[in-house]
């Protein structure tokens, strides 16, 4: 996305605002009446660190009317949330949602259920599947297809972490309905991502699988999401290895400097490359910084790899040694 000068920010910033007051007032007003939680509100998905600030600016909140009160922790919640930061107490997550329980909106319960469903997601792994769906049903009575998205792709995401494929599979599904719907660039690269990846562990063609990554990179330049652009890209590159050597090998030296968090699984990778060109300088020089493994899946793909680079150079006895690693890693 663009850069916006400052004028032009502010600009944008205050017709959201305005059209954020003024559409639905009546139904708006009956749920909240304070104006710096409406224009946070208005912003939040624009500005999440606007909507934040905003919300911050209000001294004593918790002295606020019920209503207002619950509306400010909602969204003082829900940007956090897109802010990457913890999204506040349990309590917080609990009393809100009771509020708009008891006090309901399709649209309002709906994102006290999301956010719940956030709060305890880390603990509670089938409780936030069952908050998730819940919000999912308040949703389904609005047009509100992010929202409706992203409440899919959180479910899809759990699914994926449990290993159950297919029924992620089929929410992701979901997730990039909705967001064509609102044609969000953004969320439609991650749903293509995403889908991409479920191909691939589901065991499909790798060609259905590189077909999404693809869709995923042309998106990602069109929106200037820097981010996927290079994640789909490494996700390429490690689809390619055992097929395009040296199309992989090439994505993996474009997207190392970009991707702190897979440096050491890259380096794995492009040690195994410079292996097979017999560059052995390069191979161990990647070696080094792929030892730095931490996560379970990084030291398995390392000691599989220098398996092979040991197997490959001869040292038959030490190959058998790393993979046996590998093994009693997994």
């Amino acid at each position: 996305m663009q850069k916006t000068t400052g004028f032009y920010r502010y600009l944008l910033y205050s017709l959201l605002s305005v059209v954020g007051l003024v559409m639905n007032y009546g139904c708006r007003e009956s749920y909240c009446s304070h104006p710096v939680v409406l224009k946070a509100e208005a912003v939040l998905f624009s500005y999440p660190d606007s909507a934040f600030h905003l919300l911050q600016s209000i001294p004593y909140p918790e002295q606020l009317s019920p209503k207002d009160y619950a509306a400010w922790c909602l969204h003082y919640m829900h940007a956090r949330y897109k802010l990457g930061m913890d999204i506040g107490s349990d309590s917080m997550a609990v009393n809100t949602l009771k509020y708009y329980q008891d006090n309901y909106s399709a649209k309002y319960t709906g994102i006290a259920w999301y956010l719940y469903g956030i709060s305890i997601e880390a603990n509670h792994a089938q409780n936030a599947i069952i908050a998730y769906k819940k919000a999912y049903d308040c949703l389904a009575e609005t047009d509100e297809y992010d929202l409706l998205g992203l409440v899919c792709f959180s479910i899809s995401s759990m699914y994926q972490d449990d290993s159950q494929f297919y029924p992620s599979l089929q929410y992701v599904y979901k997730a990039l309905r909705f967001f064509e719907k609102s044609s969000n660039l953004k969320y439609i690269a991650y749903s293509y991502n995403s889908i991409s990846d479920l191909y691939y562990k589901l065991g499909y063609p790798k060609e259905m699988a590189l077909k999404y990554v693809d869709k995923t990179i042309r998106i990602s330049l069109k929106s200037g999401d820097s981010l996927i652009y290079y994640y789909s890209l490494n996700n390429k590159a490690e689809m390619l290895y055992n097929i395009d050597s040296a199309e992989s090998k090439r994505l993996f030296l474009l997207v190392f400097p970009h991707l702190p968090l897979r440096r050491a699984t890259n380096a794995s990778y492009l040690s195994y490359h410079y292996a097979r060109l017999n560059k052995f300088d390069s191979t161990n020089y990647y070696l080094k910084i792929a030892s730095q493994s931490r996560s379970k899946i990084e030291r398995t793909i390392y000691y599989e790899l220098k398996a092979y680079i040991l197997h490959k150079n001869g040292t038959y006895a030490s190959a058998f040694k790393a993979m046996e690693k590998a093994i009693v890693i997994k």
